[in-house]
């Protein structure tokens, strides 16, 4: 059987290993396996504050992360109403 372009999605953390059997049209075989480690860690930083003046330093409010597909963000002011 051949296939081509194989996904599988890991559910669970841990060392998993993969096998890739080989044969090309001449029917010479070769076989590797590789562990491949699933991290469950995820993490995400949100600054607490920018300076938008130009200077290049702080200019962008940005948050970063790994692991993350989606987010969404809502910014309050100090007394509690939503301003973006």
């Amino acid at each position: 059987m051949t296939k081509k372009n194989i996904k599988y999605r890991f559910t669970l953390a841990g060392n998993y290993p993969v096998v890739l059997f080989a044969q090309n049209k001449w029917g010479c075989k070769d076989t590797v396996i590789k562990p491949v480690l699933i991290n469950d860690e995820f993490g995400l930083y949100i600054p607490n504050a920018f300076t938008p003046n130009g200077d290049r330093l702080n200019d962008l409010f940005k948050p970063q992360g790994s692991a993350i597909k989606k987010y969404s963000i809502e910014i309050f002011y100090r007394w509690g109403e939503s301003i973006f």
